[in-house]
């Protein structure tokens, strides 16, 4: 017997019982998601039950590959940034505005690329996940396919 506690635990039960491949990753900092499906995550997909599998996004983690991935893109344009002091500008890079968001909009379009037919991002509280949606450019991004 499996409780439904959350809207998304149907749909992810449902498809991944018909043979769907199915993978819910949380954005949620308040990481509830392994309870709701009572399993513990983390940021790896994990396999819950036959065809679902799961995970937990650590936004540090996200955020650290997300700035390491611009500033090697950067490095390789300007070469000659070591003169400009842009190892400090790094370390201000993150913890400035927008970054969070930066780094999941660019995880989440990582995600089109998965394996998986259906996918399924249970996200945080409305506040943030509204803030998340009004970023500059998600609303043209096409990420609901």
């Amino acid at each position: 017997m499996v409780l439904v506690k959350q809207p998304f635990q149907l749909y992810a039960l449902f498809s991944s019982s018909l043979g769907i491949k199915t993978f819910v990753t949380s954005i949620d900092p308040a990481h509830h998601l392994g309870n709701v499906l009572g399993v513990r995550l983390g940021h790896e997909p994990t396999l819950v039950m036959d065809n679902l599998y799961a995970n937990e996004v650590d936004i540090d983690l996200l955020i650290k590959e997300y700035i390491d991935r611009t500033v090697k893109a950067i490095r390789n344009v300007y070469t000659e940034i070591q003169v400009f002091n842009f190892d400090r500008y790094i370390e201000m890079l993150k913890e400035s505005p927008g970054v969070e968001e930066d780094a999941l909009f660019s995880y989440l379009m990582e995600l089109r690329k998965n394996d998986y037919p259906v996918t399924i991002v249970d996200t945080p509280a409305t506040s943030i996940t509204t803030r998340f949606l009004s970023s500059p450019g998600f609303s043209h991004c096409g990420l609901i396919s």
